[in-house]
């Protein structure tokens, strides 16, 4: 049974309100959730993998901008993601998490067309495609996002059953991609998703079924990327010699 998540209990507003002019937290899901949706993708790298843009976030600060978008339109265009592109890496604090699953997808593509192997920029990809569900990362960092944020991240976290509940439902947000204009057209559905899904937030209406569909857009849209990948330039890197399994 779905629990309702309600936010009547906000008595750390006066503690937690000098992070609305903060820069706001990296991390989207936990590291569980991340994984979960790398593995329920069907995508066949590591899991772990996804969990290493949270990694260099903490080292680096700056990359933190890749995780989050706080576009102030009514939805999300595909001229909108494309004018994020360029900002990949940048430091541009609106932040550029469309442009960054772009950006990351073209990596691995071009990685894939060298004969190389793709596995840690995919792991960036999977991170930023799990990024794009989470209604709190494409939303203005306000009050609200600061006392919530943590909350959210973790809203299904322990969920033993989270891949295969994950799984169940990714099918129905399997996008058919022929190319990047069609990635454009995936990535503003899935933000558009979560957008929507931060309306549900602010009126206590958000449950774990709902946190459930968001995650599976993720799995889909990652699913449908790595066939574009594969179709486009098939896997020919040699094996690791370095590990065993070579992620």
């Amino acid at each position: 049974m779905d629990k309702r998540y309600f936010f009547g209990r906000l008595g750390l507003g006066l503690l937690m309100g000098g992070l609305v002019a903060s820069a706001r937290p990296a991390q989207a899901w936990f590291d569980r959730t991340h994984m979960a949706v790398l593995e329920a993708s069907g995508a066949p790298y590591l899991p772990c993998l996804a969990v290493a843009p949270d990694v260099v976030a903490l080292k680096l600060p700056r990359y933190k901008l890749n995780h989050f978008s706080n576009l102030v339109t009514p939805s999300v265009s595909s001229d909108q993601i494309l004018e994020q592109v360029a900002r990949y890496d940048g430091d541009d604090v609106r932040g550029h998490l469309y442009g960054a699953v772009v950006a990351a997808y073209r990596q691995v593509l071009a990685q894939r067309q060298q004969g190389r192997r793709a596995a840690y920029a995919f792991g960036f990809l999977a991170h930023y495609v799990g990024d794009l569900s989470q209604p709190l990362h494409n939303s203005v960092y306000d009050e609200f996002n600061a006392q919530q944020h943590r909350l959210i991240d973790g809203f299904v976290d322990q969920r033993q059953d989270l891949v295969d509940l994950i799984g169940r439902r990714k099918d129905a947000y399997l996008p058919t991609l022929g190319g990047e204009q069609d990635l454009l057209v995936a990535i503003a559905n899935v933000a558009n998703a979560a957008r929507a899904a931060d309306l549900q937030l602010r009126a206590g209406l958000f449950t774990e079924n709902d946190c459930l569909e968001l995650l599976a857009r993720s799995a889909g849209l990652l699913q449908g990327i790595h066939r574009l990948v594969e179709a486009a330039a098939p896997d020919t890197s040699s094996p690791c010699k370095m590990c065993n399994p070579c992620p």
